[in-house]
Formats: structure tokens, sequence, C-alpha cells
């Protein structure tokens, strides 16, 4: 018979990251489990990351971008 004060634990984890984050209580409550979820500082960096490396790609496809001499 098991404990009667074994609870059953959900851990939720954010995977915008490359290593798992596992989020507090309230970034659970006031971003994650709600459409607040874009006020998300994680959330917000990741869209800065990723607008950056397309511009970056961008930048580098340009026809106006010098290429090496070989």
């Amino acid at each position: 018979m098991k404990c009667p004060h074994l609870g059953r634990l959900e851990i939720l984890t954010c995977k915008v990251e490359e290593k798992p984050y596992i989020p507090s209580l309230f970034e659970l409550q006031e971003y994650c489990k709600g459409e607040r979820h874009r006020r998300c500082p994680f959330y917000l960096r990741n869209i800065i990351i990723e607008d950056e490396r397309n511009s970056l790609i961008s930048v580098s496809r340009s026809p106006y971008t010098k290429s090496p001499v070989s």
C-alpha cells in the first residue's frame, strides 16, 4: 500500500531553448497557461534570437555582400 501523503507531481518544461527549463509557478500562471505567453521573457528572447539569425542569413545571401577572395 502506498503512502496516503504521496501526491502526484506533474513537471512541466519549457522547450524554447536548447536546455529544458522548468518554469516557476508564477511563470506557469502568468505566461504559460494563458494568452499572455507572448510576454514571457524566454519567448521574447527566442523571437529576438530567431530574428537576428534570420537577418544574418538574409545578409549573407544578399547579392550586395562581398564574397571572400579565393
